[in-house]
């Protein structure tokens, strides 16, 4: 996934430790193989590479990633939308040529973007892609849902005290022994004073072109893309940090919040409503936040 993977748990003794560390990682790779837009082999690739207008019977896997995908588009209006790999492919093409396409190139792009031309069954663990050309990416979510699949296989283990991180997204279980939770330090561009959240059995993942933007004739373009219009990434520096109680929903929002802003704008209020347990970052401002909504201290035995 093009990311650094960070697994710190603690166990009985180091042989158990050492065993599921190595588990989490090997699940993470597992999935990789399954939701990669760059493995012509993966799973996602072949769904792609598929007839369009013809179902597929896809691994629970695949289609669970997919349906929280398309739930995070319904609720923001498609303000985050798997679909956009099209733009996405483009946007990566200027990064390599440092020229940006022509209007009509663009344009064309935009028509094979749209959520509801993905259609997903639920009762046969299907998917159709309804257009010819269309290309999904999972970039905005799939790391996320690794890190909660990591996550779920530790805890089958019986290790509660965990963390696991990729790249910007991050997951934690119950805190440290002798610890009230896992303090995480939160930058926008890893230079700018940190933010710090204290955290348990919750996930935190931040969105922001930092890392990943071009400037062509004197234009920054994010690598992040808003899937209602035929351009070339956001123009404008952005930086979204998102606290929820999954790191899918996490990923997911934060990417979604890039675009249509963390103000108090109806569009995100409607999203929001249906993520009750989320607390937003503002970068920019001095904040400490000791508790977020989402945390849940039930699933922690204090005793050990």
């Amino acid at each position: 996934m093009a990311a650094d993977a960070r697994v710190v748990l603690y166990a009985r003794d180091e042989s158990i430790a050492r065993n599921a560390a190595e588990e989490a990682i090997s699940r993470m790779h597992e999935l990789e193989a399954i939701m990669s837009s760059f493995q012509p082999n993966s799973e996602l690739s072949r769904l792609v590479a598929s007839e369009p207008g013809v179902t597929h019977r896809i691994s629970d896997e695949l289609y669970r990633v997919l349906d929280a995908a398309q739930q995070i588009a319904h609720h923001s209006d498609g303000a985050f939308d798997i679909t956009i790999g099209p733009l996405t492919q483009l946007w990566r093409r200027a990064r390599d040529t440092g020229a940006t396409p022509d209007e009509s190139t663009l344009a064309e792009a935009a028509q094979l973007v749209g959520w509801r031309m993905l259609t997903l069954d639920g009762s046969n663990r299907t998917a159709k892609l309804e257009t010819e050309g269309m290309m999904l990416d999972l970039g905005g979510i799939g790391k996320g849902f690794a890190v909660d699949e990591a996550m779920a296989l530790l805890r089958e283990r019986g290790i509660t005290r965990c963390l696991i991180g990729l790249s910007g997204d991050m997951a934690v279980g119950c805190p440290p022994p002798g610890q009230r939770g896992w303090s995480i330090a939160v930058s926008a561009d890893g230079t700018r004073e940190a933010i710090t959240v204290t955290l348990t059995n919750a996930a935190i993942s931040t969105s922001g072109d930092h890392y990943q933007h071009i400037v062509i004739d004197g234009v920054r373009r994010s690598h992040i893309h808003d899937p209602t219009e035929p351009s070339l990434g956001l123009h404008d520096q952005t930086a979204v940090t998102v606290i929820a109680p999954t790191a899918t929903i996490a990923d997911g929002l934060a990417t979604a919040l890039s675009v249509i802003g963390i103000d108090d704008s109806p569009r995100t209020a409607k999203l929001l409503r249906h993520y009750p347990a989320v607390h937003l970052i503002q970068h920019g401002q001095q904040t400490k936040l000791e508790k977020a909504d989402c945390n849940d201290d039930r699933l922690c035995d204090t005793t050990d």
